[in-house]
């Protein structure tokens, strides 16, 4: 059995990760700790995956800082050419911190947004952190919801004992749509 601590700890360590190199959302664990331990559960996690997030955007920003070695953690974005990063820097430029709030909604990872901002110089580190825990919490607080509220309209299905089940599979069908969709690397990159 998994202790509160560890579930938090998860959540700190998957934060870290989808912010730095991993491509699967922090969300995806809150969401099974909703179904899994209950909804308060996920919201005590929920500050972890924060502040992992926060840890990666920092390790981001600083390969930003790095170009020989940035791409290396970058790979598993899909879509990543000239055009994207060309895209992400208009949007700082135009939006300021108002891009990184609306990065969820235009598929492009959090890490990304902390490249691109320390190597181009579209924001500032303290703009980059401040703006951070809104942008990566409100997302992650918005699916815990979304799986809370899901999870309860659905408690009467006969089919609710495989609710596990399909919040997996929703998740993979997602993703292999996101990376199906949004996975046009140029030839030889």
């Amino acid at each position: 059995m998994r202790t509160p601590a560890a579930e938090r700890r998860i959540a700190l360590l998957w934060g870290l990760a989808e912010a730095s190199f991993f491509p699967i959302v922090p969300d995806v664990w809150l969401g099974w700790l909703v179904l899994e331990r209950g909804f308060r559960s996920a919201l005590r996690a929920l500050p972890w995956a924060i502040v992992g997030a926060l840890v990666g955007g920092l390790l981001s920003w600083q390969a930003g800082l790095h170009a020989d070695w940035t791409w290396l953690p970058l790979t598993a974005v899909p879509r990543l050419d000239a055009a994207l990063l060309a895209r992400v820097q208009a949007a700082q430029e135009r939006l300021g911190a108002g891009a990184i709030l609306l990065a969820p909604f235009a598929g492009v990872p959090y890490r990304l947004h902390a490249v691109v901002a320390a190597s181009r110089g579209t924001l500032s580190l303290p703009v980059f952190l401040a703006v951070s825990p809104l942008a990566r919490g409100l997302r992650f607080l918005l699916v815990t919801l979304l799986v809370r509220g899901v999870a309860r309209r659905l408690e009467q299905a006969p089919w609710h004992t495989h609710r596990r089940t399909l919040y997996l599979l929703g998740w993979g069908l997602f993703y292999l749509f996101y990376f199906a969709c949004f996975n046009r690397h140029p030839a030889g990159a």
